[in-house]
């Protein structure tokens, strides 16, 4: 199949919607290569990154009282994947847990630890927390 018939088709298949963006966008639409439109209609659908909104957005992201650490963490590495923050990301992560943590008692506790913690030691001081919490609520429904 040459590019003519592949253009064609991709553009048949795409409806009138795609082509009547891509004849509107393309300056010469027919001399163009199958390559070239795709590319065309790319940079038209394909949302731009705005990486420091993006870094705002995540800086942003607060731990809510019911979410586990686990679950907080998932939405900070959501979110980062936007930021470029490259290898860096699970230093960026392990401040926001520091800084954005639910409970003032387990923020102090990871700042009175003697040492850089990495962000896995966060993860096991926080769940040692959650399951002593847990264990906590467990004692005190039972005891109802």
């Amino acid at each position: 199949m040459d590019d003519g018939q592949k253009r064609a088709l991709f553009l048949h298949v795409a409806g009138m919607d795609v082509q009547e963006i891509y004849f509107t966008l393309a300056a010469d639409a027919e001399s163009t290569t199958f390559e070239e439109m795709v590319k065309v209609l790319d940079d038209y659908f394909v949302p731009k990154a705005n990486v420091p909104f993006d870094k705002h957005l995540f800086q942003q992201i607060v731990q809510e009282s019911e979410e586990t650490i686990n679950q907080f963490v998932c939405r900070l590495r959501e979110r980062a994947i936007n930021c470029e923050f490259g290898e860096n990301e699970n230093d960026y992560i392990h401040d926001q847990v520091i800084d954005k943590c639910y409970s003032s008692k387990l923020r102090r506790k990871f700042l009175e630890k003697e040492g850089a913690l990495t962000l896995d030691d966060l993860l096991g001081i926080a769940r040692s927390q959650e399951g002593t919490r847990t264990f906590q609520w467990r004692q005190e429904v039972s005891s109802v």
